[in-house]
């Protein structure tokens, strides 16, 4: 499978996080391109609360950059080349402006990834800024906005562990804000021909930048592997 990243101009940053990622696949690469398919990927990472733009200064410049209204252009562009493109957010979409302070009660931040067309996103350590109580009322807020929202994907949290031991005040509140949204362990997507596995892990590092998160977590590589093989055992995407 061939993989295209598109660079936001001024905004997102696109890469890996070691946060938080998403990982997704068609093929192993090999297979897909002895198949002839590809696939073109627009990922976006710690966007940060930044909906608008902001000033700063480059090459002793001032200049505006960021903003969703540029990711959006970005995205529009992808798309008119590749309607069949998958666009991706890899967490930490909270925290970083002003817009945080509505976090709670308005969820713009996720609002706003669906409205500029990103179809998965997952969790990074800022998302749990608020606490636990603060993540699960962000989920529900989203979840009755009725606005088109991204997948939430992430396949590491021990609910098992968590359970055995008993789940405490906060642990319920996520599960709870988890079920309304419809978070999933990955989804499955289809472009043009190509069925894509996309799933979020919550990385070491990740937990260790976020003091205020309840949750227990499965190793990451560990947890990627038994969704990759329960995916294909399902015969789900090929």
């Amino acid at each position: 499978m061939h993989e295209k990243q598109k660079k936001n101009s001024g905004g997102a940053a696109c890469g890996s996080s070691d946060r938080a990622a998403v990982a997704g696949g068609a093929q192993t690469a090999a297979a897909a391109e002895a198949a002839g398919k590809t696939l073109d990927v627009v990922f976006t990472h710690d966007t940060h609360s930044h909906l608008n733009s902001f000033s700063t200064v480059i090459d002793g410049e001032s200049t505006d950059v960021g903003g969703f209204a540029r990711i959006k252009t970005v995205i529009d562009e992808q798309k008119a080349e590749n309607p069949d493109t998958l666009v991706v957010d890899g967490g930490d979409f909270s925290m970083g402006t002003l817009v945080q302070t509505v976090y709670e009660d308005e969820a713009a931040e996720l609002r706003m990834l669906g409205a500029i067309g990103c179809e998965v996103t997952t969790f990074g350590n800022h998302e749990f800024d608020y606490r636990s109580s603060g993540l699960a009322q962000m989920l529900k807020s989203a979840a009755e906005s009725g606005d088109v929202l991204p997948e939430l994907v992430v396949c590491n949290v021990d609910w098992d562990a968590m359970e055995a031991a008993g789940l405490n005040d906060g642990q319920q509140q996520i599960q709870s804000g988890f079920e309304e949204y419809g978070v999933k362990d990955y989804v499955v997507l289809q472009k043009g021909d190509v069925n894509v596995a996309v799933t979020g892990v919550f990385g070491v590092d990740a937990l260790a930048c976020a003091p205020t998160c309840e949750l227990l977590f499965r190793d990451p590589v560990e947890a990627v592997r038994r969704r990759w093989q329960r995916s294909r055992q399902m015969r789900m995407w090929t």
